[in-house]
């Protein structure tokens, strides 16, 4: 009994984390999909300050696993141009992790 409570907690688990992933794929604009991506990778520690990193990834295979096409991942850092997003190549500016933050 300890053991298969122990496995439904995970199967649990997994089931609600796959069904938050999907709820975001659906309920989610392509900009709020790549905004709570770009807050993600931003340091916790940072609340206004700017803040630069490098994607992991390629442009192509990040939008891929945030469920877009490359062409609307494009269109979404343009729109999040004005929340203070600029993408360069592979780096990425963010002038203020709280303005962004309300783009969520």
């Amino acid at each position: 009994p300890i053991v298969h409570r122990n496995v439904m907690r995970i199967m649990v688990r997994h089931l609600l984390g796959a069904m938050d992933c999907i709820a975001g794929d659906r309920l989610l604009t392509a900009a709020q999909r790549v905004a709570n991506y770009l807050v993600s990778r931003c340091p916790a520690s940072t609340i206004t300050s700017r803040v630069t990193f490098r994607l992991p990834y390629r442009k192509r295979i990040l939008a891929g696993k945030l469920g877009l096409a490359p062409e609307a991942l494009s269109r979404a850092f343009a729109a999040l141009a004005p929340s203070g997003v600029e993408v360069r190549g592979n780096v990425v500016l963010v002038d203020s992790v709280n303005l962004l933050r309300k783009a969520c």
